[in-house]
Protein backbone atom coordinates (compact mmCIF):
# COMPACT_ATOMS: atom_id res chain seq x y z
CA UNK A 1 0.00 0.00 0.00
CA UNK A 2 1.67 3.49 -0.96
CA UNK A 3 2.26 5.94 1.97
CA UNK A 4 0.08 8.22 0.75
CA UNK A 5 -2.88 5.89 1.19
CA UNK A 6 -1.55 4.69 4.41
CA UNK A 7 -1.82 8.42 5.84
CA UNK A 8 -5.56 8.57 4.65
CA UNK A 9 -6.24 5.60 6.17
CA UNK A 10 -4.48 7.12 9.31
CA UNK A 11 -6.65 10.46 9.12
CA UNK A 12 -9.68 8.45 8.83
CA UNK A 13 -8.31 6.77 12.49
CA UNK A 14 -7.48 9.90 13.90
CA UNK A 15 -10.80 11.68 12.96
CA UNK A 16 -12.18 8.56 14.89
CA UNK A 17 -9.96 9.35 17.79
CA UNK A 18 -10.82 13.19 17.24
CA UNK A 19 -14.47 12.51 18.02
CA UNK A 20 -14.17 11.72 21.81
CA UNK A 21 -11.36 14.11 21.92
CA UNK A 22 -14.14 16.86 21.23
CA UNK A 23 -17.12 15.55 23.42
CA UNK A 24 -18.46 14.19 20.86
CA UNK A 25 -19.91 10.24 19.84
CA UNK A 26 -19.06 7.86 17.91
CA UNK A 27 -20.50 4.36 16.50
CA UNK A 28 -17.34 2.97 17.06
CA UNK A 29 -16.65 0.77 20.60
CA UNK A 30 -13.94 1.56 22.95
CA UNK A 31 -11.96 -1.67 21.80
CA UNK A 32 -12.05 -0.20 18.61
CA UNK A 33 -10.56 2.91 19.77
CA UNK A 34 -7.97 1.06 21.59
CA UNK A 35 -6.77 -0.67 18.52
CA UNK A 36 -6.30 1.75 16.73
CA UNK A 37 -4.22 3.48 19.78
CA UNK A 38 -2.09 0.85 19.80
CA UNK A 39 -1.65 1.28 15.64
CA UNK A 40 1.91 2.07 13.97
CA UNK A 41 1.64 5.60 12.10
CA UNK A 42 5.05 5.44 10.19
CA UNK A 43 8.21 4.02 10.83
CA UNK A 44 11.44 5.76 10.62
CA UNK A 45 15.32 4.82 10.50
CA UNK A 46 13.57 1.73 12.61
CA UNK A 47 11.57 3.82 15.03
CA UNK A 48 7.93 3.15 15.12
CA UNK A 49 5.59 6.13 15.33
CA UNK A 50 2.45 4.73 17.17
CA UNK A 51 -1.06 6.77 16.33
CA UNK A 52 -1.23 7.17 20.13
CA UNK A 53 2.20 9.30 20.00
CA UNK A 54 0.91 11.03 16.75
CA UNK A 55 -2.61 11.59 18.85
CA UNK A 56 -0.75 13.21 21.72
CA UNK A 57 0.85 15.15 19.62
CA UNK A 58 -2.18 16.49 17.67
CA UNK A 59 -4.10 16.65 21.11
CA UNK A 60 -3.93 20.11 21.94
CA UNK A 61 -4.82 21.76 18.46
CA UNK A 62 -8.30 19.77 17.77
CA UNK A 63 -10.24 21.43 20.06
CA UNK A 64 -8.77 25.08 17.76
CA UNK A 65 -9.63 22.89 14.49
CA UNK A 66 -13.19 22.69 15.76
CA UNK A 67 -14.07 26.05 16.40
CA UNK A 68 -12.32 26.98 13.34
CA UNK A 69 -14.08 24.64 11.45
CA UNK A 70 -17.07 25.67 9.48
CA UNK A 71 -18.59 22.04 9.99
CA UNK A 72 -17.45 18.38 9.92
CA UNK A 73 -17.04 17.92 6.62
CA UNK A 74 -14.10 21.12 6.98
CA UNK A 75 -13.10 19.29 10.24
CA UNK A 76 -12.13 16.24 9.19
CA UNK A 77 -10.19 17.79 6.21
CA UNK A 78 -8.02 20.43 9.06
CA UNK A 79 -7.76 16.98 10.71
CA UNK A 80 -6.68 14.75 7.91
CA UNK A 81 -4.40 17.75 6.50
CA UNK A 82 -2.61 18.34 9.58
CA UNK A 83 -1.96 14.98 10.84
CA UNK A 84 -0.08 14.35 7.46
CA UNK A 85 2.13 17.54 8.46
CA UNK A 86 2.44 16.44 12.12
CA UNK A 87 3.44 12.98 11.02
CA UNK A 88 5.75 13.98 8.36
CA UNK A 89 7.54 16.58 11.36
CA UNK A 90 7.88 13.46 13.45
CA UNK A 91 9.53 11.12 10.87
CA UNK A 92 11.64 14.17 9.94
CA UNK A 93 12.94 14.76 13.20
CA UNK A 94 13.60 11.08 13.52
CA UNK A 95 15.78 11.27 10.46
CA UNK A 96 17.78 14.09 11.39
CA UNK A 97 18.39 12.84 14.88
CA UNK A 98 19.54 9.67 12.84
CA UNK A 99 21.79 11.61 10.55
CA UNK A 100 23.07 13.97 13.64
CA UNK A 101 24.22 10.53 15.56
CA UNK A 102 25.83 9.13 11.63
CA UNK A 103 27.80 12.80 12.05
CA UNK A 104 28.92 12.29 15.28
CA UNK A 105 27.26 15.20 16.92
CA UNK A 106 27.01 15.29 20.81
CA UNK A 107 25.16 17.59 23.11
CA UNK A 108 26.18 17.76 26.51
CA UNK A 109 24.31 16.06 29.06
CA UNK A 110 24.70 18.92 31.54
CA UNK A 111 22.96 21.00 28.35
CA UNK A 112 19.88 18.80 27.97
CA UNK A 113 19.60 18.76 31.91
CA UNK A 114 19.70 22.73 31.72
CA UNK A 115 17.31 22.40 29.31
CA UNK A 116 15.10 20.28 31.69
CA UNK A 117 15.14 22.56 34.56
CA UNK A 118 14.37 25.74 32.56
CA UNK A 119 11.29 23.99 31.37
CA UNK A 120 10.50 23.07 35.23
CA UNK A 121 10.98 26.54 36.01
CA UNK A 122 9.73 28.75 33.37
CA UNK A 123 6.29 26.62 32.27
CA UNK A 124 5.52 25.40 36.03
CA UNK A 125 6.74 27.98 38.03
CA UNK A 126 9.37 25.18 39.50
CA UNK A 127 6.64 23.24 40.79
CA UNK A 128 7.84 19.92 40.05
CA UNK A 129 5.05 18.16 41.42
CA UNK A 130 2.74 19.81 38.81
CA UNK A 131 5.55 18.74 36.24
CA UNK A 132 5.52 14.86 36.99
CA UNK A 133 1.40 15.72 36.44
CA UNK A 134 1.49 17.00 33.16
CA UNK A 135 3.94 14.48 32.69
CA UNK A 136 1.45 11.39 33.72
CA UNK A 137 -1.61 13.14 31.71
CA UNK A 138 1.28 13.23 28.48
CA UNK A 139 1.75 9.14 29.41
CA UNK A 140 5.67 10.17 29.15
CA UNK A 141 8.04 9.66 32.16
CA UNK A 142 11.13 12.06 32.76
CA UNK A 143 13.44 9.90 30.62
CA UNK A 144 11.23 10.32 28.05
CA UNK A 145 10.79 13.94 28.40
CA UNK A 146 14.62 14.55 28.11
CA UNK A 147 14.68 12.50 25.42
CA UNK A 148 12.49 14.62 23.72
CA UNK A 149 14.13 17.52 24.55
CA UNK A 150 17.56 16.10 23.50
CA UNK A 151 16.19 15.26 19.95
CA UNK A 152 14.85 18.84 19.75
CA UNK A 153 18.16 20.18 20.61
CA UNK A 154 19.73 18.45 18.02
CA UNK A 155 17.09 18.96 15.42
CA UNK A 156 18.00 22.29 16.01
CA UNK A 157 21.90 22.20 15.78
CA UNK A 158 21.39 20.58 12.56
CA UNK A 159 19.22 23.01 11.30
CA UNK A 160 21.56 25.82 12.13
CA UNK A 161 24.13 23.69 10.38
CA UNK A 162 22.49 23.30 7.54
CA UNK A 163 21.80 27.24 7.49
CA UNK A 164 25.20 27.98 7.86
CA UNK A 165 26.65 25.60 5.08
CA UNK A 166 23.94 27.20 2.60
Amino acid sequence: MPFQSKLSLFSVALLTLAGPLMGQSTNYSQQALAQLGNGIAAIAEGEVITIEALRRELEPIIPRLQVESRNQQDFAKRVDTLSKEVLQNMVDRIIIVKAAEDDGILIPQSYIDQEYDEVITRDFNGDRARFLEFLKAQNKTPREFRKDIYNRVVVNVMRQQNRKSQ
